[in-house]
């Protein structure tokens, strides 16, 4: 149940995000697509291409900062409840949190200037919006080196170009981010901690063995002392208790159980050993 749980959530973030993606490129294209009509030549088109990518580019990076999960060991309830959830992580090493630290204080700064300074904020908007409608129209041949006038339909269309792009491109990072990186993580924490019990069980079944061995050891010598007439009540006790905890480790072993009912035939007679 588990497994089927865990595919069709693997399902679930996989087909999403497709989907984010495939209307993230749709609208991309259709903004490009209108965008080239105003463009009317391949250096215009070059530019706004560029602009839109790097609009784009730097909305994702955005939506990739606000989107980051906080991981299970700084949140309240690891900080507060402790117990089970503790010490369900207690043996996954603990994450590096400087990013997702990094993201928060961003945040929190961005909103904070940005509140503060929110004239100065759309005054760059402005500004960058009006360097590249004189670039598009030097590239249409529209204004000398050192233009003096813009074109008024120009700088509006290059600022709701540069708000689409960084728009589309801070939902879809956003989105994105918190889909695919929790699953991320999740899964690599999974991975970790199953490699890790399966390191543990490794161990245990080394040290199984050994202990096997060293018992069965131990009950060939009791063997051989009560054969030749010198028991060791200490052995004999010890490899018994020894053998009787390995049965349960090994209830199958055939030679752990031969050598026990050799040793209390000898120790007990053939009865004690039949019961």
């Amino acid at each position: 149940e588990l497994t089927n749980r865990a595919e069709e959530h693997d399902k679930f973030v996989r087909q999403n995000v497709a989907i984010i993606a495939a209307y993230a490129s749709l609208f991309g294209m259709f903004g490009l697509i209108f965008a080239f009509l105003m463009g009317a030549s391949l250096a215009c088109d070059g530019i706004i291409t560029i602009a839109a990518l790097a609009c784009f580019t730097i909305g994702a990076a955005f939506g990739f900062l606000f989107s980051i999960p906080k991981s299970a060991q700084n949140s309240e309830a690891m900080k507060i409840g402790g117990g089970d959830a503790a010490r369900g992580y207690a043996d996954i090493p603990r994450d590096n949190t400087n990013l997702e630290q990094i993201s928060d204080w961003f945040v929190k700064i961005l909103i904070g200037a940005g509140l503060v300074q929110l004239v100065k904020v759309q005054g760059a908007f402005d500004s960058l919006a009006t360097r590249l409608s004189k670039c598009l129209l030097m590239a249409k041949g529209g204004l000398p080196l050192s233009p003096t006038t813009l074109d008024p339909y120009c700088q509006p269309f290059c600022l709701f170009l540069i708000l689409y792009y960084l728009t589309l491109g801070f939902l879809t990072g956003y989105l994105i981010t918190r889909l695919w990186l929790p699953y991320l993580i999740l899964k690599s924490g999974l991975a970790m901690k199953s490699a890790q019990r399966a390191d543990n069980d490794l161990q245990k079944q080394v040290e199984d063995s050994a202990s096997l061995q060293e018992t069965i050891g131990a009950l060939k010598s009791a063997i051989a002392g009560l054969a030749g007439g010198t028991p060791d009540e200490g052995l004999i006790r010890l490899a018994l208790e020894g053998a009787e905890k390995c049965q349960k480790l090994f209830p199958t072993h055939r030679m752990l159980g031969i050598l026990m009912g050799r040793l209390q035939r000898l120790k007990n007679g053939f009865n004690r050993a039949i019961d």
